[in-house]
């Protein structure tokens, strides 16, 4: 599944989490909710009519923080990100991320941060029920 033609649904979807392993990235992410005639190709949506799954990022040759090179391993910066904006062209992978701590967890607080990323492959893998149980634990 070719995720790109998607991307604008994830304004207002969720990053579950990070995870980075040498050259190799791994986005847990979740799309705002779907309209049935915005699902051209019949998705395999969550319960909840989200796409949800992972963004594998292979062979990554550059990470890009707020502008500035990165040579830390990307994780997760507070409990939960709100996905601003996604974009993925070719190689390169542009996400803005709202950071924020659920609380009680102290400090809460909100940060902005916008990656950019460049790898060799970038694809999808579809798991409509990946997060289900997270908002199970809502009701």
């Amino acid at each position: 599944m070719d995720i790109r033609k998607y991307a604008d649904y994830f304004h207002d979807g969720l990053v579950y989490d990070m995870q980075q392993n040498g050259n190799n990235i791994v986005l847990a992410l979740e799309s705002a909710e779907l309209e049935p005639e915005w699902n051209e190709d019949n998705i395999m949506l969550s319960k909840l009519s989200r796409i949800a799954g992972y963004l594998h990022l292979d062979g990554v040759k550059s990470i890009y923080i707020d502008g500035e090179i990165s040579y830390n391993i990307l994780e997760m910066i507070h409990d939960i990100g709100e996905l601003y904006h996604l974009e993925i062209k070719n190689d390169t992978m542009i996400l803005e991320v709202i950071w924020s701590n659920n609380a009680p967890k102290l400090p809460e607080e909100t940060d902005l941060f916008v990656y950019k990323i460049e790898a060799e492959k970038i694809y999808w893998e579809n798991i409509p029920t990946a997060y289900d149980e997270s908002w199970d634990a809502l009701d």
